[in-house]
Order: structure tokens, then C-alpha cells, then sequence
């Protein structure tokens, strides 16, 4: 609930945007409209002012079109995501839809950082399963890189690797961030175990992603990493269908 709580504040930000910005394409067009509507009363409209109406009106419909889109899917993302947070249910979703649906709802969380994110997953994969859960493990995933990963370090570069192998899928998420010591990685899923409990840090991040992984999806995951050389974390699901 405290994760959908910051989610709701993101999307609020995030779609203030687009919204300020149809607002003041409309304003201009309803003022250029009252122009216009003025000159064709008084009979003073000129060829190249009704020329320029039209480009006016062209352009700022483009404008709030664009944005309203924007806004539209921002929301129709934030929709479908706040049903699965809160909701244990199996349903069939494009996985590579849903990923993208992850990155445009941490958009505001990002764009202090702003890593190089890419998912390298086919188009046209539909899997049947929790995603809730999957939200919740990319999410936590990409918040570690973010907190811990590219900390104090530019051009950060995230690879979400899709590999469907019979009836299994096997995920890779790897980052270019500082990685950590083999003393740690050993650690790395244990309850409370943080480098950064001085900052804040609860250490439950990579533990929650555990239990998602192992406990609600029934799958197995592993991590590697050396200091200086980023985190890679390899999932392998079993009897997942997809097509």
C-alpha cells in the first residue's frame, strides 16, 4: 500500500504535464477562435489572416491531441497497475508491454538518474501469470540500481533480458553499477541486510524480490556481481505459460 501510495503521487506529477500543457494549447485556440469570430463579424477578416487561423488551429490541435494521448495512456498504465497491486490474481499479459507499462509509471522516480534502460524481450510473448508480482520485482530491481547501483555514478544502463526456453522463461536484469563484494553478495537476499543502513536503508528490498520469486512465482533466482563491475540477477520460472 505505501508503494502504491508513492506510485499515485508519481503519476499525479507525471500527468500534470501533459495536462498544463493541453490546457494552454486550448486556451490560446479558444482566444485565436474569439479573434477570428471578431474579424469575420466586422468584415475586416484578410486572406493571410484566415491562412494563419488555420495553421494556428492545426497546430494547437496536434498540441492538445498529443498530450491528451500521453495523458490518456499514462493513466490507462497507472490503471491497470494499481489492479494488479492490489490483487493475487493470474491473468495472460504481453510481457514486453508490461515492462515498458513499469519504466513509464517510474518515470518521475527516474528522472533524477535517468538510467538507459532496455528490455530485450519478443514483442509478441503473452505469459499467464501474477502481474502483480512482476511489477513488484522490477520495481524493487530497479530501485536497487538506482539507490545502490548508481550511486555518485553517471550514464547508469539497465538490460531486462526475456529468453523463453521450452516451457520455462528465464529472465536476466543486469546493470553497470558499482556492484558489490562477494562478502555482501552472500548476504545479498537476507532479511535487513543493507549497505546503507546509516542512510535509511531497511535491507528488504532484495528480500521481498526473493520471496516474489520464489514464494509467489515459485521460481529461482541468483545474483552476481563484482565490485566495480554492476549486479546481474538471473530468474528462471518453471511451467509459466506463455505463447
Amino acid at each position: 500500500m505505501a508503494a502504491l501510495g508513492r506510485l499515485v503521487a508519481g503519476i499525479a506529477h507525471e500527468v500534470n504535464t501533459p495536462i498544463g500543457i493541453g490546457v494552454t494549447a486550448a486556451s490560446h485556440l479558444k482566444k485565436e477562435i474569439k479573434n477570428f469570430n471578431e474579424s469575420y463579424k466586422n468584415e475586416s477578416l484578410t486572406k493571410n489572416a484566415f491562412e494563419d487561423f488555420i495553421d494556428t488551429s492545426i497546430q494547437s490541435s496536434d498540441i492538445l491531441l498529443n498530450n491528451l494521448e500521453r495523458a490518456a495512456h499514462i493513466i490507462q498504465n497507472f490503471k491497470q497497475v494499481s489492479v494488479d497491486q492490489s490483487s493475487d490474481k493470474i491473468r495472460s499479459f504481453p510481457l514486453k508491454e508490461y515492462l515498458d507499462s513499469i519504466i513509464i509509471n517510474l518515470k518521475p522516480t527516474l528522472k533524477q538518474s535517468s538510467p538507459l534502460i532496455e528490455i530485450l524481450c519478443p514483442q509478441s510473448l503473452q505469459i499467464e501469470s501474477n502481474p502483480g508480482a512482476f511489477y513488484q520485482i522490477f520495481t524493487n530491481l530497479i530501485m536497487n540500481s538506482i539507490i545502490h547501483g548508481f550511486e555518485d555514478k553517471k550514464n547508469g544502463h539497465i538490460i531486462i533480458e526475456v529468453h523463453p526456453k521450452g516451457n520455462d522463461i528465464e529472465i536476466i536484469y543486469k546493470d553497470n553499477g558499482n556492484g558489490i563484494s562477494k562478502d555482501h553478495l552472500a548476504k545479498l537476499f537476507d532479511p535487513f541486510f543493507t549497505t546503507r543502513r546509516s542512510l535509511g536503508g531497511s535491507g528488504l528490498g532484495t528480500h521481498i524480490i526473493y520471496n516474489l520469486v520464489t514464494q509467489k512465482l515459485h521460481g529461482t533466482i541468483k545474483a552476481k556481481s563484482d565490485e566495480g563491475e554492476g549486479l546481474t540477477f538471473i530468474m528462471h520460472f518453471k511451467g509459466i505459460k506463455h505463447v
